[in-house]
């Protein structure tokens, strides 16, 4: 029998032509032989997205139907305020009706949004201050600390300006982890003794190719040659090739070149998309060329006081959020009036937003050759706030995307939320069935444990919570 396999095998390889490759066959049944499977997948990257202040709603009859849809499942339309995501409405999930409300505890006037990242209830910074800290660290330093031991960098954490960016990004317990803010130094950080060279990285890229693209015409002829079990079989072979060369290499992108250094780039309110994707850009390319594997970008703080020039805003963030109340010399009072042109604002403001994790999404989609990063990605973007205008901690606004666990997309997510005073209720959530107001910890804790950053028992943030994996998400 042995002498039997050893012929077969032989005369298999010589019929294909494949007899001087050194590329191991499963054992298909014409060699008398069982077959064997395998699975894998690349690098794991977790990439979080904030916009501030949240979305024009809690405001009446006049936000329904901007950016939340109430159509569940994949049967959802599109709505005026995710419109620029239209391109990746089948790339992502919106997943409507969480809170934070178990974390909450208000210190100052926006520092109980430190909560959203860390899973914690927010805590004086000193007896009596205004200023919060944290009781325990950031979901992209948890993260990092996991996914960052063979990467230049364990995670980022980026913003567009100095408004209390603290409040996002926590190393640990009362410890800040600012945000980079300025393009120029995080371009130094990034890339500085890194040599990058185009066409270094391209020879790189084509050094790794795969041992199957070089013999694809040789297994062309054997899989002639062989019966449609054996057929069946090499291919499934084949293929658990190509998922193990991702595990054992790590693959050096063609696009993985030293970008243009960010020169004559400030920050101003008129220029603020210039610059929000410039920041951008830059995190694509670490996660690309495998400095980071966990990223975390914010357009602003919650205390946000920035003034949209470049879309013909008038007043600040913050009083377009209130209605505009209490901004001297601009005709934009408490008035319907003025309602309805501080929320006409609001509108553009958060259609800016997306339009900018649009620009990110689409970043991270691009298939530079070597994959997209969505492939081995969780993504979450979110805000600290549904309505910033009463500063509202329950049905926060989330978008995920990624195919970790082989997540499906292009649905709508619903959870159910039920507030104490029937106008806070919205209809896109209140009257589902269930228990309602899950906790945001859930969403965090499904990511985490995607990417392989909390172990066996292991919770993100109050471990008093009932805190456990969102079922639809990655795992």
């Amino acid at each position: 029998m042995r002498a039997q396999t050893q012929l077969s095998r032989r005369t298999l390889l010589r019929s294909a032509g494949l007899a001087g490759i050194a590329i191991a066959l499963p054992r298909l049944e014409a060699m008398i032989e069982p077959r064997a499977a395998h699975a894998g997948t690349g690098p794991k990257r977790l990439v979080v997205f904030h916009w501030p202040q949240g979305l024009p709603v809690g405001w009446g009859a006049a936000d329904d139907g901007f950016w939340y849809p109430t159509q569940e499942g994949t049967g959802w339309t599109m709505t005026p305020g995710l419109s620029p995501l239209s391109p990746f409405k089948e790339d992502i999930n919106i997943v409507s009706g969480l809170t934070y409300e178990q974390v909450y505890q208000s210190v100052g006037s926006h520092g109980h949004a430190c909560a959203l990242f860390t899973g914690y209830k927010a805590e004086p910074e000193t007896p009596g201050s205004s200023e919060p800290t944290s009781r325990g660290p950031s979901i992209d330093r948890i993260a990092g600390a996991k996914l960052g031991a063979t990467t230049k960098f364990s995670s980022l954490a980026t913003g567009l300006y100095d408004q209390g960016e603290g409040w996002w990004s926590w190393s640990d317990a009362g410890v800040r982890n600012p945000l980079e803010l300025d393009p120029k130094v995080l371009f130094d950080k990034l890339f500085a003794g890194v040599d990058l060279d185009p066409s270094a990285a391209a020879e790189a890229a084509a050094r790794q190719k795969s041992i199957l693209d070089f013999v694809a015409d040789d297994l062309s002829r054997l899989q002639k040659v062989v019966g449609t079990a054996d057929r069946a079989r090499l291919d499934e072979h084949l293929s658990a090739i190509r998922e193990l060369e991702k595990q054992v290499t790590t693959p050096v992108s063609a696009s993985c070149a030293l970008p243009p250094e960010p020169t004559g780039v400030a920050y101003s309110d008129g220029e603020c998309t210039e610059y929000a994707r410039v920041m951008m850009d830059l995190c694509l390319m670490a996660l690309r060329c495998d400095l980071t594997r966990v990223c975390l970008v914010s357009l602003g703080p919650s205390q946000n006081y920035r003034v949209f020039s470049n879309l013909g805003v008038p007043i600040d963030y913050h009083n377009v959020c209130h209605r505009g109340l209490a901004d001297p010399g601009q005709d934009i009072h408490d008035s319907p009036e003025g309602q309805a042109e501080a929320l006409g604002y609001y509108k553009d403001i958060a259609t800016w937003h997306m339009e900018q994790l649009a620009y990110f999404l689409g970043g991270l989609k691009a298939d530079d050759g070597a994959g997209n990063l969505l492939e081995d990605t969780a993504f979450v973007a979110t805000s600290e706030f549904s309505g910033g205008g009463l500063h509202h901690y329950q049905f926060i606004p989330v978008i995920v995307a990624g195919k970790l666990g082989a997540m499906a997309t292009g649905k709508n997510i619903v959870f159910p939320c039920q507030m104490t005073e029937d106008w806070k209720t919205p209809p896109w959530c209140g009257s589902k069935s269930g228990t309602p107001n899950v906790c945001i910890n859930d969403l965090w804790q499904s990511a985490l444990t995607a990417v392989g950053a909390l172990g066996e028992g292991e919770k993100f943030g109050d471990p008093t919570l009932d805190t456990k994996p969102l079922p639809g998400l990655w795992v």
